[in-house]
């Protein structure tokens, strides 16, 4: 489902104010966009900047089977991004209370740009992101891809070894996992991004910023072995990419997590939750700051960090 256009190679530019609304039931995934589910954004809005009931995405639906693989799919404005999206905003909150049996892949502005070579600029999410439904099941507890991954502008950075590049990006919404969220496998929460493919090798920032508060509620897994890792900007740098940053990074969002620790690790970080060691961070120009406050105020099951 998408607020203008279903499929698109081409360029997309429009607004979309009306709600997109899943409360159905799909035997595989199900896959939510704000504006289109792919192309190439410019000039781009779902939602108002004066009426936050406008452009709200809500998944209340089941997707997936116990017997498969289903997981939701939801982005603010493009599922996968062709080349480049550019001046382009959601404003609209996503609300995912449903049932997937699977993963989910929450992305303020997108999931992920899957191109080549793709790039951001002056793109911005201002709508928050609530999960309090049912991620992952108990017959996926061995398997620790049953995840939820949520990231205030894209769930990952994923793709080939080309250079990614998000210029003048921030994101302003709030992230809340509540008291009634439960999740299959780990989870990955990032202000900026969740997690930065193994596959991602290239990767420049330059004067992107998270703005919004993450806030965990409630700590559950089905899979005792998973963890929790959260970052102000990154939950996780994987893989051998190297991250570039121009003219400073910043969270500026307080990461708060309450809650009994039912899985493994809880590991939390003002700017990077994880970094491997295979990752390189170079800082062209400007500062790391992280000027929001973090507070554990949970009970750990086994360690928090």
């Amino acid at each position: 489902l998408s607020g203008i256009v279903g499929y698109n190679s081409g360029k997309v530019s429009g607004t979309n104010l009306g709600h997109i609304n899943f409360a159905g039931s799909a035997t595989s995934n199900v896959i939510l966009s704000g504006v289109a589910y792919r192309g190439q954004l410019e000039d781009c809005v779902n939602g108002s900047e004066t009426d936050k009931t406008k452009g709200v995405m809500t998944f209340a639906g089941e997707a997936g089977t116990t017997e498969g693989k289903g997981s939701i799919y939801a982005s603010g404005l493009v599922e996968d991004t062709y080349n480049s999206c550019k001046n382009s905003v959601n404003y609209g909150a996503m609300n995912i209370a449903g049932h997937s049996h699977y993963t989910a892949y929450i992305g303020g502005l997108c999931r992920s740009g899957i191109d080549n070579t793709h790039s951001f600029t002056n793109c911005s999410n201002y709508g928050d992101i609530t999960v309090s439904g049912e991620i992952g099941d108990n017959v996926f507890k061995d398997n620790k891809g049953a995840d939820c991954f949520i990231g205030g502008l894209a769930y990952a950075s994923a793709g080939s070894e080309n250079e990614k590049t998000y210029v003048n990006c921030h994101n302003y919404g709030n992230i809340t996992l509540t008291e009634s969220c439960t999740v299959g496998g780990a989870t990955r929460i990032g202000g900026i991004f969740a997690n930065v493919d193994e596959n991602t090798s290239k990767l420049v920032l330059d004067g992107c910023s998270n703005n919004g508060n993450i806030t965990i509620n409630h700590l559950s897994s089905n899979y005792e072995a998973s963890n929790f890792i959260i970052g102000g900007c990154f939950s996780q740098l994987g893989g051998e990419a190297t991250l570039t940053v121009k003219n400073g990074l910043r969270n500026n969002g307080n990461v708060t997590v309450n809650g009994e620790n039912k899985t493994s690790a809880v590991i939390v970080g003002g700017l990077f939750g994880l970094a491997n060691t295979s990752t390189t961070t170079v800082v062209e120009s400007g500062y790391l700051v992280n000027t929001g406050d973090i507070t554990y105020a949970g009970k750990a099951k086994a360690y928090a960090r």
